[in-house]
């Protein structure tokens, strides 16, 4: 397995870290970034992870719905049209079962997801009151497991 290999696993989350940190710094993939900070966490199967928060100037924030909507999705993507983006994020961004199907879930608090989850649908990308966006997350009726 992957994890029997720590030092191949850091080498490889060092490069991939370090190009991510290029497009967003030096080639201003979300616009002009003035500051970052980021710390690297390993899970429980020593897998390595990012958290990493950017600080963009004035003129670049994302400070409207159109704006957020630009360049973040909270939808599904079409697995016909780009199946190998589908799969990824499929496979690696979807908060997996809990609730009755998993009640062991390292989630479950009080018999709830303790991330909120299942999100409820929405229309639009709206701003909650506090700067923090609600994602469009539309009803399309599609479902996977």
């Amino acid at each position: 397995m992957v994890y029997d290999c720590p030092n191949l696993v850091a080498h490889i989350f060092q490069l991939k870290k370090q190009e991510l940190l290029d497009y967003i710094y030096k080639h201003g993939v979300f616009g002009h970034a003035v500051a970052y900070v980021y710390t690297i966490e390993f899970q429980k199967r020593r897998l390595p992870h990012m958290h990493c928060l950017i600080f963009l100037k004035e003129s670049f924030k994302l400070l409207t719905p159109d704006a957020i909507n630009s360049c973040i999705w909270a939808c599904w993507l079409d697995p016909v049209t780009q199946p190998l983006l589908f799969e990824t994020v499929k496979k690696c961004m979807v908060h997996g079962s809990y609730g009755a199907l998993n009640p062991r879930s390292p989630c479950m608090a009080d018999s709830k997801c303790s991330k909120g989850y299942p999100k409820a649908f929405q229309e639009f990308t709206t701003m909650d009151g506090h700067d923090y966006p609600l994602y469009n997350q539309p009803d399309d009726e599609r479902a996977y497991e």
